[in-house]
């Protein structure tokens, strides 16, 4: 984030005589962001396939996708504009803010699902499906971590009095 608030600043002067860097700061920068993206989208995705999806895993996972968009279009295309930073920043932000499609119920349903197949897996089957034993007291335990971040998850955004 520091990189590209670099760029946006340094951007105004880019078409002076003297400040030609600016243009390949923006290009290489881009070029150089592409690897710690995908790695990073690489480990959330796999935290979300061991845990799934929780709040800031979701963020994480929308910001990465985001800065990977705009790394690849500076990169690749000729464009410069400067506009489409922010702007596509503001649209994700309300796009993950309400809706089936936000944070806070994505996380809820990929949760709620975690906790059925962990009953599940503990012999009591949920929503009529079947799957393999699971020790009861590692079931208890994964359960009780999951209810308990759930627990912390909604405490948070609770009104404050």
């Amino acid at each position: 984030m520091i990189g590209v608030l670099a760029l946006l600043l340094v951007h105004p002067i880019r078409d002076r005589a003297d400040s030609q860097w600016v243009n390949a700061y923006g290009r290489w920068f881009s070029v150089a962001l592409l690897a710690p993206l995908i790695m990073l989208l690489m480990a959330v995705g796999k935290r979300v396939d061991q845990y799934g999806v929780t709040e800031p895993r979701y963020f994480l996972l929308v910001l990465g996708l985001w800065g990977l968009g705009v790394a690849l279009a500076y990169a690749f295309t000729a464009s410069r504009n400067i506009k489409v930073i922010p702007m596509t920043l503001a649209g994700l932000t309300l796009l993950t803010a309400f809706g089936p499609w936000g944070a806070y119920q994505v996380s809820r349903r990929s949760q709620l699902h975690r906790l059925d197949r962990i009953a599940a897996a503990a012999g009591r089957p949920a929503r009529g499906r079947h799957h393999h034993q699971l020790p009861l007291f590692r079931a208890r335990r994964q359960g009780r971590h999951l209810l308990h971040s759930r627990c912390r998850s909604a405490a948070r955004r609770a009104p404050q009095r």
